[in-house]
């Protein structure tokens, strides 16, 4: 016991005898990895199709959707939306409040890291063999830089 103690109090004169021999650097760098976060705020399950809405071949989801979007990206970036159900070919948004522009399958958000919010309404442009029914809610959304 009393050899490891001979030997941690020679560990420690050495460390402060380094430390005031003089000085060293270190370089220490770190990556951040990009990250986007969209969550609709009270989405519903389903939608509804209607046979007059296969013959215009849309349908336009009359409430605004809200969208809560948080990122550490200081670039805009694309906020696709994709559809999760083959009964709807393709997304269409209308921005009504926040920072972003439609875009060809999604919507254009500015640069600005941290939280935001986009409120928009929502055109589901059916597949051409879409019957009339109920679907379930296909809005899927990813973030791309």
């Amino acid at each position: 016991m009393h050899a490891g103690r001979t030997a941690l109090f020679g560990l420690l004169l050495a460390a402060a005898a380094l430390a005031h021999a003089g000085s060293a650097s270190l370089q220490v760098s770190a990556v951040v990895a990009p990250r986007v976060s969209a969550v609709v705020e009270d989405s519903p399950r389903v939608i509804q199709v209607a046979a007059a809405d296969v013959t215009r071949g849309y349908v336009d989801f009359d409430a605004p959707v809200v969208i809560h979007l948080r990122s550490n990206l200081a670039h805009a970036f694309v906020l696709q939306m994709q559809s999760d159900t083959s009964a709807v070919a393709r997304i269409e948004a209308r921005t009504l409040a926040g920072p972003a522009q439609p875009t060809a399958g999604g919507l254009l958000v500015p640069p600005a890291a941290g939280q935001r919010q986009i409120v928009v309404r929502l055109r589901f442009v059916l597949a051409p063999d879409t019957a009339p029914g109920h679907y379930p809610w296909p809005l899927r959304l990813a973030g791309t830089a």
